[in-house]
């Protein structure tokens, strides 16, 4: 007796397909925001696999430029180790004597060694301490 008033002059199965049809048309509006939003939901994800894509190929990329740079390296270091190797079958005794002289350098040496001598600029040495920056932030920023 609630829509007694709305609808004084429909019998009753009139008011039942005024009601399917209400129902019939909110169901249409539903499954439209339903697709709506399912159809920007695959957007979504579809824009994040391709970044993702996009991601995978530039971190091949970059894996395969790292290991054109380790396999060039890894050569390198071959090549140094066989002509070390060849170096010291030449002369072993004497390839030993040489290390040891280069790297002991006395006290005396060392106080005799003045910045005379070397003649470094103020611009050379302000470059130079630049280019150490890591050296100094080791060292306490001495």
């Amino acid at each position: 007796m609630r829509y007694r008033h709305a609808f004084p002059t429909l019998c009753i199965s009139q008011k039942f397909d005024f009601f399917r049809q209400r129902r019939r048309e909110q169901n249409r509006e539903d499954q439209r925001r339903y697709r709506a939003r399912k159809e920007s939901a695959l957007q979504t994800v579809t824009a994040e696999l391709a970044s993702s894509r996009n991601k995978l190929e530039e971190a091949k990329k970059h894996y395969s430029l790292l290991m054109e740079q380790w396999n060039a390296l890894e050569a390198r270091v071959a090549q140094l180790e066989e002509e070390n190797r060849a170096l010291k079958a030449l002369n072993p005794a004497e390839s030993a004597q040489s290390w040891n002289e280069i790297f002991e350098m006395s006290q005396t040496d060392y106080e005799n060694w003045s910045e005379s001598e070397v003649s470094i600029s103020q611009v050379e040495r302000h470059n130079w301490s630049m280019d150490n920056s890591w050296l100094n932030a080791l060292s306490g920023g001495r």
